[in-house]
């Protein structure tokens, strides 16, 4: 007894540990699977590969096809070979169904490729799932019989037979697990009766109750009148058929700014309110002041400083503005800015200070913030200047420091799908011909050099993907969210379609505890057309 029981612990064992992640692998126009080592599993021999990502959270079922046929493959272990019509899932169990001699037949098995049936079937007639415990098939058997039975989810066994071989079976009604109603005929002659199963205490005890009736029609007029006395939304269940399933910028338009991020983080313990100075421009008997007060302190003193810009009050516009630093026990907050006309050209300013201020042929008038760690902000403006030659403009970020972050050189700055905290934007920025990726702050994360920078969304993770193309290589950038971004120096032949992220898990929080994931590749050619697949590290898992 005791070796029988190491022996099934032994084979329990095997069939866990002997489980890989398992890659579809193109060897040319035949597919089998792969490791992420890129060693065969199963050797190329199916015409197609696919994932089955709604048969469960991830990607360790494939569905292998050969002729039109398909088969079943979990954990790179060759399950079902492809010869079935279809395949679904049901809870943790397989229902396959295919033809022999123009005949169906349908098989019920478990993930390691057992049939829990001793006998065929023609087809599953209905399938319920009770709070993933345990699941009620009604069966058509290969005689044209029907039967019904539980099938216990925790044990995979069937732990009991309802009915076996009866001329005709329905489940009329699931009012609760107490009342589990099926019409019943169990030879063709005989009365129809409606038996009442409780489900409630299974699989450890079931028990039914059973009302006789001596023609079908008296029975269904019985229970559609007990059902019209019940009401509709009374509660009391559904009515279904043996066949339902239950259960660049404008400088016409207003400066604004987007609002500062604010730190989620709090101090517990407040050793000194900071001062907080408020800085705003007016305009005062045709002259600009800067006006300084403690506006958080009742009746404080107003300091006004006069600012010397050298220009006409018609050319200056005063617009709401936000930008706050501290220096020692002082957070300077300024209201607003002066954006100003001089010379033909436009420039900010944003405090006291006038020295090395910088004038633009454009301003964007709409900017962003960026804040450091210590929650000091800075206003972010795109500004431009044409080009003498070309008539053109080239772009620049200019900041509330009055300091350009880089040259006056990019000819476009398109804003990029990816995030950051602290306020920090990234932008695709074009010189020429080529493309590079920047950020607000003055961080260059590509120099401006490639053929071409793609971005878009995965289908499959939640994941942001930039793509660059260099000399006909591609290379891609990766962002969950806001975190840190995923750079791989890895470059292939072909484009990325998409990319898996932590596979063969399909969301990522259930991948924390995985020994091992893959980030996967998808790759396919000028045409759309699947090339298979790689990692980000460079591997392939195709050829010819």
């Amino acid at each position: 007894m005791k070796k029988t029981f190491y022996f099934i612990l032994l084979m329990a064992a095997n069939w866990c540990f002997s489980q890989e992640i398992a890659i579809p692998y193109r060897d040319g126009q035949k597919w089998g699977v792969c490791n992420p080592e890129a060693k065969m599993l199963i050797e190329p021999k199916f015409d197609k590969i696919d994932f089955y990502t709604n048969f469960s959270e991830d990607y360790k079922v494939l569905v292998s096809s050969l002729k039109k046929s398909r088969g079943l493959i979990i954990g790179g272990i060759e399950i079902l070979q492809p010869i079935y019509n279809s395949i679904f899932r049901k809870g943790d169990l397989y229902i396959a169904d295919k033809y022999e001699n123009n005949r169906k037949i349908t098989e019920v098995i478990t993930a390691d490729g057992k049939s829990i049936l001793s006998k065929p079937i023609i087809e599953v007639i209905l399938n319920e799932n009770f709070d993933n415990k345990f699941q009620l098939f009604h069966v058509l058997n290969t005689d044209m019989s029907e039967s019904v039975f539980i099938y216990n989810s925790q044990s995979n066994t069937i732990s009991k037979w309802l009915y076996d071989g009866y001329y005709s079976l329905a489940l009329l009604r699931i009012r609760d697990l107490n009342q589990v109603i099926f019409k019943v005929k169990r030879k063709e002659n005989d009365a129809v009766s409606l038996e009442t199963w409780n489900f409630s205490k299974l699989p450890e005890e079931i028990s039914k109750s059973k009302l006789a009736y001596k023609t079908e029609a008296d029975l269904m007029a019985l229970f559609m009148k007990e059902s019209n006395d019940r009401g509709s939304g009374g509660g009391e269940g559904t009515m279904i058929s043996s066949y339902d399933v239950v259960a660049k910028g404008d400088t016409d338009s207003p400066l604004t700014i987007d609002e500062p991020v604010v730190s989620d983080e709090s101090s517990q313990k407040i050793k000194k309110e900071p001062v907080r100075m408020s800085n705003r421009f007016e305009i005062e008997n045709k002259k600009l002041v800067l006006i300084k007060q403690n506006e958080y302190k009742p009746n404080s003193p107003k300091k006004i400083v006069p600012i010397t810009l050298n220009v006409p009050v018609a050319d200056m516009e005063l617009k709401s503005y936000f930008n706050a630093f501290k220096k020692n026990d002082t957070i300077y907050e300024f209201k607003n800015a002066v954006l100003y006309k001089k010379n033909n050209k436009k420039g900010i300013l944003f405090s006291s200070q006038t020295k090395g201020l910088i004038e633009f042929d454009t301003i964007f008038k709409v900017g962003t913030y960026v804040r450091d760690d210590f929650d000091n902000t800075k206003g972010i403006y795109i500004v431009g200047d044409k080009a003498a030659k070309t008539n053109t403009y080239k772009y620049s970020f200019y900041s509330s420091d009055q300091k350009l972050l880089y040259p006056v050189h990019f000819d476009d700055l398109k804003p990029s799908i990816l995030s950051n905290s602290n306020g920090i934007k990234n932008y695709i920025a074009r010189v020429g011909s080529k493309y590079g990726l920047v950020q607000n702050d003055g961080i260059e994360i590509l120099k401006c050099e490639y053929d071409e920078i793609k971005e878009f969304n995965s289908s499959s993770s939640n994941v942001k993907i930039i793509q660059t193309k260099k000399d006909n290589k591609y290379r891609v950038i990766t962002q969950r969210y806001s975190e840190n971004l995923n750079q791989k120096p890895a470059v292939f032949d072909y484009a990325v379609k998409d990319i898996i992220l932590n596979y063969p898990k399909e969301y990522y929080d259930n991948s924390k505890n995985a020994a091992e994931t893959v980030n996967l590749l998808e790759l396919f050619d000028e045409n759309k057309n699947i090339m298979g697949y790689a990692n980000e590290n460079g591997t392939l898992y195709f050829k010819n």
